[in-house]
Parts: structure tokens; C-alpha cells; sequence
């Protein structure tokens, strides 16, 4: 199993346990899990984002919603269809999907944004004088 494959892992498994441990107690420990393990896959770029849009076929709700949540910017089309898919449904997962879908249709959302780009940087470094 690749790292990458690992973290996809770490990110729906943070999920699952994150839903059961928030019913009976502080589920700080499995926030935590998710966020790191996005980060990680972050760290792969569009490579290890492409590998947590798996996650969109999961059996669980939860696990489709964290993932299309977390990947709204990146791939917005399919990250939209599957929240709304789960929007239509009933309890909790389905209330948050929809929240997540107007959160980001607000421009309040910042789970992963965009590179920021620095400001007096060309594209090309190349011929640049070293300081």
C-alpha cells in the first residue's frame, strides 16, 4: 500500500471513528486524524486529491460527505454531486452536507484554499540573480 493509499485510509477511518466517539464523548483525537491525514494527501498535490475523490463510492455517507466536503475547491463538479446526492436525505450527515454546500456557495468555506500566489514572483526564476 502506497502512502498516499494509507492516508485515504487514515482520512475515512478518522471519519468512522469520529462519528462514533462524538456520540459519547469528546472526539477531538479523530478531528485531528481526519485533518492530518488531508493534509498529508495535500502534500502530494492534485495526486493525493485525486486519491481521496475514492472516497466519493463509500458505503458510509459520512465518509462521502467529510471527502466531498474537503474537496470542494478541488474538484468542484463531482465534490457538488455528492454532497447534494446526500443533502437529500434525512438526520445529521444529510444536514451537514447542505451546510457544507452553502458554506462554500457563501464563500465562507476554507478547508483547503487555494495557493496563495506571492505577489512580485515571476512563473520563471530562471536567470534570476542569487542574493
Amino acid at each position: 500500500m502506497t502512502k498516499i493509499e494509507d492516508l485515504v485510509m487514515s482520512f475515512a477511518e478518522g471519519v468512522r471513528a469520529f462519528e462514533t466517539a462524538s456520540r459519547v464523548r469528546d472526539a477531538t483525537r479523530e478531528h485531528t486524524q481526519i485533518v492530518e491525514a488531508f493534509k498529508g494527501l495535500t502534500q502530494y498535490g492534485d495526486e493525493g486529491r485525486d486519491a481521496l475523490m475514492a472516497l466519493f463510492e463509500d458505503p458510509s455517507p459520512k465518509v462521502r460527505s467529510y471527502a466531498a466536503t474537503f474537496l470542494l475547491r478541488h474538484c468542484n463538479d463531482e465534490a457538488t454531486r455528492v454532497l447534494k446526492d446526500i443533502a437529500k436525505g434525512e438526520g445529521l450527515v444529510a444536514f451537514s452536507a447542505g451546510q457544507a454546500l452553502e458554506r462554500w456557495k457563501e464563500g465562507e468555506w476554507s478547508l483547503d484554499p487555494a495557493p496563495k500566489k506571492r505577489p512580485g514572483l515571476s512563473k520563471s526564476r530562471k536567470g534570476a540573480k542569487a542574493k
